[in-house]
């Protein structure tokens, strides 16, 4: 059983066994939160909103207790695994706050890039180019490693993440001691007919950056055409 504990905001949700709660807890917030959580979660300084994050954590796995007692002196022993799921904006800042030097941190997502979705809509006109309102996530400092793939299934019990290769569909699997689930949502057709259908055709979601060029590609071919006798 899980009991749903709240960390003072803004920072996330983290779910524990109800046996190893408090430990748990406390394990949790002093190292993931290094600092305080104002500081943890925040950007130039400045508390930033709260971010839909969910930590996933249990005692430490045989395999992790197997690999630690099995270290000699001379190798380096083994860092905590952290997998987060997105790379929007909790996932992002998320992968880039935490400590590497503690941390083994991966980021899975098909998008492999941040996304500062507020000038969207300046891309779609041309103020924006694309490359100016994205930061690829590879270019975070000490990151693990990054699978550009969709997570298709979680097994709580053994830790793992199942995932899906975004060109391939090869299926694999990712060990985690920490799994931070910030995965965002889906925009809602609230059940319009023929949405879906028409999606990119005459209908425009304005999420991606796909979605961008969709509309910024539409507006240059109506132009086009008005020029056609």
């Amino acid at each position: 059983r899980l009991r749903l504990l709240s960390i003072t905001t803004p920072t996330a949700l983290i779910m524990v066994p109800s046996s190893t709660a408090m430990t748990t807890l406390t394990i949790g917030r002093r190292h993931l939160l290094q600092k305080s959580p104002s500081s943890f979660l925040s950007v130039q300084g400045r508390p930033s909103v709260p971010f839909p994050c969910i930590f996933f954590s249990t005692a430490p796995s045989q395999a992790t207790a197997t690999a630690t007692a099995t270290t000699t002196a001379t190798e380096e022993p083994r860092k905590p695994r952290v997998v987060i799921l997105g790379s929007g904006w909790a996932g992002f800042t998320l992968a880039r706050r935490l400590s590497k030097s503690l941390f083994d941190v991966r980021v899975i997502s098909p998008a492999n890039h941040f996304l500062f979705t507020p000038l969207l809509p300046s891309t779609a006109v041309g103020t924006l180019e694309f490359r100016a309102i994205q930061e690829p996530v590879r270019t975070i400092r000490g990151l693990g490693h990054y699978y550009q793939a969709k997570a298709s299934h979680l097994d709580l019990d053994k830790r793992v993440v199942s995932c899906e290769d975004l060109y391939k569909g090869t299926k694999f699997d990712v060990a985690y001691d920490y799994l931070c689930v910030a995965a965002g949502k889906k925009s809602n057709t609230f059940g319009t007919p023929n949405i879906e259908r028409l999606e990119g055709v005459v209908v425009f979601f304005l999420k991606h950056l796909y979605h961008a060029r969709q509309i910024r590609n539409r507006i240059v071919e109506c132009f086009e055409r008005a020029t056609n006798p």
